[in-house]
């Protein structure tokens, strides 16, 4: 939803609203309407089993473990169009729930011949339920991944793994040297983390033994 500050009004929602956050962008001059909704998370844990030694010690401590020590669940989920779809089918009870880790698998539970994993291609494929007949089926949840969920799967999907090249991945994983902005040292690293956690739990202990964090260059106004 958005506002032009200049004209000062709101566009009716047709909703109701809990929480709302209104923020102004610089250069547009456009306001943002953010409201609370329900989202899946994963849980800050998996980020704290995992500790990351970062040769500068200012990464090391200020930038990147005292933000891991606080960190919040994360909210991977989001209610857009375009995105990696989740992969979780739920039935309308909420009592039933598959989560799908791969074409095959889904192919098998629905009996339909999947091409496209795009959500326009997805959407209407229903998985008939356990429990028989009479509790209907399963449908996809309408969100979509959060996009930092695909910059932290980097390091498996471009080599299709689990899938395919399995020797070359645990020959080279994890990545030993990080080039990276300051400030992706937390964000983005942060859901590197959770995403080694994720596929490959014998993963508890990991030394950059090269960090390279470049600094952030600024305007008159100290914009970015």
């Amino acid at each position: 939803m958005l506002i032009r500050v200049s004209e000062g009004r709101l566009v009716d929602t047709g909703r109701p609203i809990d929480a709302v956050c209104c923020g102004q962008h610089w250069s547009t001059q456009v306001c943002g309407l953010m409201w609370v909704e329900m989202c899946w998370r994963v849980d800050a844990g998996l980020r704290r089993s995992t500790y990351v030694t970062w040769v500068n010690e200012f990464t090391q401590d200020k930038r990147f473990h005292n933000w891991l020590e606080n960190a919040r669940d994360w909210a991977v989920s989001r209610s857009r169009f375009w995105g990696t779809p989740l992969p979780i089918w739920i039935s309308q009870d909420g009592l039933e729930k598959v989560v799908i880790d791969s074409i095959d698998k889904l192919e098998k539970l629905s009996g339909v011949k999947v091409t496209d994993l795009h959500r326009h291609h997805i959407d209407h494929i229903t998985i008939p339920s356990n429990r028989g007949s009479a509790f209907g089926v399963l449908r996809r949840v309408d969100d979509v991944f959060d996009c930092w969920f695909e910059s932290g799967s980097m390091p498996y999907a471009y080599i299709h793994y689990p899938f395919e090249n399995v020797k070359l991945f645990e020959k080279n994983f994890p990545g030993h040297f990080v080039a990276e902005g300051i400030d992706q040292t937390r964000g983005c690293k942060g859901v590197d983390v959770c995403t080694w956690k994720l596929v490959e739990s014998r993963v508890s202990h990991v030394t950059m033994v090269g960090g390279i964090a470049s600094g952030v260059i600024s305007d008159d106004h100290r914009r970015p």
